[in-house]
């Protein structure tokens, strides 16, 4: 599952504070074919005199924005075309005073470098804050680190964020895709109504730490406490494997993938 997150069942925490740069911005989000901007995550301050927001301009350009600004100080970097109802992966890099960047599939084609400081920033949300229009949004989170190149194209190719070096960096996290605040890194996130779920990005999630090179056989018996595709409820989670599916389920013998 992924969230379907609009301004009615925002996702929003205050975490600890960023002082200043660098930090990035990242996830999988897929936006509606509308004629309007949607906000897609971003860290403000409490006042909201300073921001650092993701955005979809879907109102002009069809691109995606990183977008900082501190008063009357602002400064605006694009990506290439999303394609609306098409799952798109995205790395925002604050990097100082005067270098952004971002990241689309793991593709820049844009830096900006006008002057902007920042000051401290510590409310983070996920989704569109602004209205009724919902964007999915999956493996979002904020990490205090410049995100390379080299990573934001292995986080592009569906490389969890957890089992990169960034995640030592993470100052919020959110899955999306088990259930609401999993794994449990980073602050819990409070979600202004209830979780609309859809179908999710495939992305590798990791498995505590365990990871393996397919194909694989799992001998039994093996208990599984997840489930396939889309679950009653955001407490329940998913997890597919081989086929199988299961939900709080005890299952006997090997699985071969």
């Amino acid at each position: 599952m992924a969230f379907s997150v609009n301004a009615t069942n925002l996702v929003f925490s205050t975490i600890a504070p960023i002082a200043g740069y660098p930090f990035s911005l990242m996830g999988w989000f897929r936006v509606p074919d509308v004629n309007m901007q949607l906000p897609l995550m971003g860290i403000w301050d409490v006042s909201g005199v300073a921001q650092s927001n993701v955005l979809f301009a879907g109102d002009t350009t069809k691109v995606a924005m990183a977008k900082v600004k501190n008063g009357i100080l602002e400064a605006v970097t694009e990506s290439s075309l999303m394609t609306p109802e098409t799952w798109h992966h995205l790395v925002a890099v604050y990097a100082s005073d005067t270098l952004r960047v971002i990241y689309l599939d793991g593709v820049n084609v844009e830096v900006n470098t006008d002057n902007v400081p920042i000051t401290p920033l510590n409310l983070a949300y996920f989704g569109n804050y602004a209205d009724g229009v919902f964007v999915d949004i999956a493996e979002v989170s904020i990490v205090e680190a410049e995100v390379s190149a080299e990573q934001a194209a292995e986080l592009a190719s569906r490389q969890p964020m957890l089992s990169t070096p960034l995640a030592k960096h993470a100052v919020a996290y959110q899955d999306c895709i088990r259930q609401r605040n999993h794994p449990g890194l980073g602050p819990a996130f409070s979600f202004a109504g209830a979780s609309i779920i859809v179908d999710h990005p495939s992305i590798l999630l990791p498995t505590r730490g365990v990871s393996a090179v397919m194909p694989v056989r799992f001998r039994g018996p093996w208990q599984t406490d997840q489930t396939e595709l889309q679950a009653s409820s955001t407490d329940i989670g998913q997890l597919a494997m081989a086929g199988v599916v299961s939900q709080n389920s005890i299952l006997s013998g090997e699985v071969t993938s």
